[in-house]
C-alpha cells in the first residue's frame, strides 16, 4: 500500500478544517490506513491551529496557500502527496482511487461534487469536472496528487507570490518538466464548498475566471490587477490570503 500524505493549507478555517480532517480520519480508519494528515497553519484569529494540533499528524507553519502547500510538502513523509483545500471534503473511495492512479510522472485531480443540492451548485461542479476531463483547464482544482519526486527531484513548487491561479501555474510548470496531467473519475471524489459562489454570485464569478483564463492562462499577461479585483470582491473586500506573512 502506497503511503499518502494529504497536505492542507489553513487560515481561519477552523470549522471547515475540522470537517475535512474528521472525514480523512474516517477514511484512514476504515479504508486507507497508510494516510498521513499534514496541515500548514497560517496564524489565525479562530481555532484553526488548535483543530490542526488535535486532528492532524503533522502541523507546520504556513503562509498564503501557495507557501502553505510548499511547507506542508517539505514536512510530509508520504510517497504520494495530495494537496487539498481546507473546505474540500473527500468522499469514501477517493483516496483509494488516487492511490491507484498515482504513478511516476503523473499529476492528477479527480471528480468534484457540490456541497449543496441547488441547480447552480450542481451546474458549477459539472462544469468544473467537464473542463478538467476535457483537458481545456487543468489547474481548476481543490485536489491535486503526484509523487513527491515532483518536489524533491524536479523542484516543481508553488510560486509563493501567486494568490490567484496558483494551481494553473503549478500544473503548467510541472507539465513543462514532463509530468502528464490526468483526471480520475471517482464515484463522488471531493466536495467543493459553494459558499464563495453564492457570496460573489455564480455568474459574476464565472465571468471573472473566464477573464483570468483568457488574459493570464492563454495570453500569459500580468494578472496582478485581476488578483486585486478577486481579493477586493471576495468576502466583502476582506483578503483571506495575502502574498506574504
Amino acid at each position: 500500500m502506497k503511503t499518502i500524505s494529504v497536505i492542507i493549507p489553513a487560515y481561519e478555517d477552523a470549522g471547515r478544517l475540522e470537517r475535512t480532517l474528521r472525514a480523512l480520519r474516517e477514511i484512514r480508519a476504515g479504508e486507507y490506513p497508510a494516510l498521513e494528515l499534514v496541515v500548514a497553519v497560517r496564524p489565525s484569529r479562530d481555532r484553526t491551529a488548535e483543530v490542526a494540533r488535535e486532528l492532524a499528524d503533522v502541523v507546520t507553519d504556513g503562509g498564503n496557500a501557495s507557501r502553505g502547500r510548499n511547507r506542508g510538502a517539505a514536512a510530509a513523509h508520504g510517497e504520494i502527496l495530495v494537496l487539498l483545500d481546507a473546505d474540500a471534503v473527500p468522499a469514501a473511495g477517493t483516496i483509494t482511487a488516487v492511490a491507484a492512479a498515482a504513478a511516476p510522472g503523473v499529476l492528477g485531480t479527480c471528480t468534484a461534487y457540490p456541497g449543496d443540492r441547488s441547480a447552480l451548485a450542481r451546474l458549477t461542479a459539472l462544469s468544473i469536472n467537464f473542463l478538467r476531463w476535457s483537458g481545456l483547464v487543468k489547474g481548476l482544482s481543490n485536489l491535486l496528487f503526484f509523487e513527491r519526486a515532483m518536489f524533491e527531484r524536479d523542484g516543481v513548487r508553488y510560486d509563493e507570490n501567486r494568490t490567484v491561479g496558483e494551481h494553473h501555474d503549478f500544473v503548467r510548470r510541472a507539465r513543462a518538466r514532463g509530468w502528464a496531467f490526468t483526471y480520475v473519475r471517482a464515484r463522488r471524489g471531493y466536495m467543493i464548498d459553494t459558499t464563495r459562489h453564492r457570496e460573489w454570485g455564480y455568474f459574476p464569478l464565472l465571468f471573472f475566471w473566464l477573464k483570468w483564463s483568457f488574459f493570464n492562462g492563454l495570453l500569459g499577461l500580468d494578472a496582478r490587477r485581476l488578483e486585486e479585483e478577486y481579493w477586493s470582491r471576495r468576502r466583502g473586500g476582506a483578503r483571506r490570503e495575502e502574498a506574504a506573512v
